[in-house]
């Protein structure tokens, strides 16, 4: 197999990230529910995201071709731009596929950090009530739309941010990649 052109590196980066974001928002069982005894691989369910996410940080900083001092100010700023998008994607295809596989002692375990997160699980909390009233869901729901408003202005902010540090040749990459718009 030859080597890759830097368009299929970046649609590889692309592509890693949909499913990086698929398979850590599975669960431990996977889409399915049938996982089974994957050993002891990392993460939830055998998926380490961290050394997922420094391999596609690697291959970013290669496509880029950024020296290591460009890379130490561009790095951060695109984690946080990941970082925002993952928070809102992630909710987004938690609501298209249901909780998760996870059981409810684990999800009460893993305590949301993001306040998405926590709006969305607050309003999935009113949803799952016997008969839960028009206006607990109206707020609850309002809630979520705030909070996903904040994080669409983070994002719009970070995105910015990282554009400042950019080329032109780079901040094509990223739009590429879905990194920036």
């Amino acid at each position: 197999m030859g080597k890759l052109t830097k368009l299929q590196g970046l649609m590889c980066i692309a592509l890693c990230s949909v499913l990086a974001a698929s398979i850590a928002f599975a669960g431990p069982d996977g889409p399915g529910g049938r996982g089974g005894d994957r050993g002891n691989r990392g993460g939830r369910g055998g998926f380490d995201r961290e050394a997922m996410q420094q391999r596609m940080m690697d291959m970013m900083k290669e496509q880029m071709d950024t020296t290591d001092e460009e890379w130490a100010v561009i790095q951060p700023r695109l984690e946080e731009v990941m970082t925002l998008q993952r928070n809102a994607m992630g909710n987004r295809m938690r609501g298209m596929f249901g909780r998760g596989r996870r059981g409810r002692d684990q999800q009460e375990a893993e305590a949301p950090t993001e306040a998405v997160e926590v709006a969305s699980n607050e309003l999935q909390e009113t949803l799952d009530k016997a008969e839960p009233t028009a206006a607990e869901i109206k707020a609850k729901l309002a809630a979520l739309r705030g909070a996903r408003e904040k994080n669409k202005q983070k994002l719009v902010t970070a995105q910015q941010k990282l554009k400042e540090v950019l080329t032109v040749k780079q901040e094509a990459m990223l739009v590429m990649m879905g990194m920036l718009e």
